[in-house]
């Protein structure tokens, strides 16, 4: 009995393990380079736009945050790391004096779309998804 026992727990154990291995994609830093849209959404509003990112994770400046309210930023530089198991972290500075720090996110292991919570320097916070173009 125990060998069955044993031996249908080892079978869950891997079909739940092999998986997750074979299918997680490692990252490097240049991964996150490119130029992506994203959608963002908080308890005041939502906000979208594009970031163009070099390859070391620099925040080129010049795009634009366009805000429910009708209003936009400006991006003014900053900086995305990417973990070796895909975690985004880093910061975006933007017109006015405002940084939104990108607590914890994540790369999909195809490396075309993310998904990150936020925090700015004016108090809100929200979630982000989105994709490179």
């Amino acid at each position: 009995m125990w060998r069955k026992v044993l031996t249908l727990g080892l079978g869950l154990a891997l079909s739940i393990v092999i998986p997750a291995i074979c299918c997680w994609s490692a990252c490097s830093q240049s991964d996150i380079g490119g130029t992506w849209r994203f959608y963002a959404a908080s308890g005041d509003g939502y906000v979208y736009g594009s970031l163009q990112v070099q390859s070391n994770g620099v925040i080129v400046s010049g795009t634009a945050f366009k805000y429910s309210d009708g209003s936009s930023r400006t991006v003014q530089g900053g900086q995305l790391n990417l973990s070796s198991v895909c975690i985004v972290t880093g910061h975006i500075h933007l017109s006015g004096g405002i940084t939104v720090n990108i607590t914890h996110g994540a790369l999909e292991s195809d490396k075309r779309c993310f998904g990150a919570a936020w925090k700015d320097s004016i108090g809100s916070a929200g979630i982000a998804t989105g994709m490179r173009k």
